[in-house]
């Protein structure tokens, strides 16, 4: 492999592990009401913004949001223990894969909603 293959190979290794991958900074930490699920924003130097779920101090780090840009007033908040909803405002694109994410037997549903329209849901 060259030295170019190899580069983006190791930040996603680092990122992975939860290792600091071009982080600029964590943004807002906000732990689940029950206690073993933390979410924070985290802005990265490649300029976006990436909401990450760490899953039982570490067991699985896993991205489940990210957007082009930073300073974007994403917000994060918990319905209820397995629900996190992310508020952010019009013109603001979100790339999420999977409305669910999982670490072995725990799982965490997100939910998106425009700034001002908070969802209700349980």
């Amino acid at each position: 492999m060259t030295r170019a293959t190899l580069t983006p190979l190791l930040a996603l290794a680092l990122l992975a592990c939860g290792g600091d991958a071009g982080e600029r900074g964590v943004v807002t930490k906000v732990a689940s009401p029950a206690g073993w699920c933390e979410a924070s924003i985290v802005e990265h130097e490649s300029e976006d913004t990436q909401v990450m779920v760490n899953f039982e101090n570490g067991k699985c780090l896993v991205p489940s949001v990210r957007s082009p840009g930073t300073r974007l007033g994403l917000r994060i908040f918990w319905i209820d223990d397995t629900t996190l909803e992310v508020t952010y405002p019009p013109g603001v694109l979100l790339n999420r894969p999977d409305a669910r994410i999982q670490c072995q037997d725990r799982e965490v549903r997100l939910v998106l909603a425009k700034a001002g329209e908070r969802s209700n849901e349980p």
